[in-house]
């Protein structure tokens, strides 16, 4: 198996593991600040009826999706981005420092670093911002994402081949 293979299996299932407890907690947190939620999508949908005239959906309505989907979106999304970032890693794993773990958390600060501009820094893609919810998912998503990194580079390291092992 090569370097980018063995990484792109690494990261899908790494992906697939963070991408359940992201699912669980994004689940969680909207239900526990269904208000500010539904505050959230019906400025949206004000927005959007100044541009386009009457929507044929509410704030509940938009709501009630968006808690439905919270965590297969956070699976698909999780494991798109192992696959990703996995090829990454294992196209770079030797030229990373350190021990596997270290090579994980490195990778996984890439990673949440990326996904942070993703989230906050590009124009048109907007994350509500809730104070104390918003500081809870920022630093539990970073989080996340270096133990990500860290499930990566073991699965990663457990399948190098044993003649391998010791130059990995």
């Amino acid at each position: 198996m090569g370097k980018v293979t063995r990484g792109l299996k690494a990261g899908v299932l790494s992906g697939l593991i963070i991408g359940v407890i992201l699912g669980a907690v994004t689940y969680a947190t909207m239900v526990l600040w269904k208000e500010e939620y539904l505050a959230y999508f019906q400025q949206i949908i004000e927005h959007l009826q100044e541009t386009y005239g009457p929507l044929p959906i509410t704030a509940e309505a938009l709501y009630q999706y968006s808690l439905n989907m919270s965590f297969i979106s956070a699976i698909l999304g999780a494991v798109i981005f192992g696959l990703l970032f996995g090829a990454v890693f294992g196209w770079k794993y030797e030229k990373f420092p350190g021990s596997p773990i270290v090579k994980g958390l490195i990778m996984g600060l890439i990673v949440a670093v990326v996904s942070l501009v993703i989230a906050y820094g590009v124009p048109g893609v907007r994350t509500p911002f809730f104070g104390g919810v918003e500081t809870f998912k920022l630093a539990f998503s970073i989080v996340m994402y270096l133990v990500w990194g860290v499930l990566t580079s073991i699965f990663y390291w457990r399948w190098i081949p044993k003649e391998a092992a010791g130059a990995g």
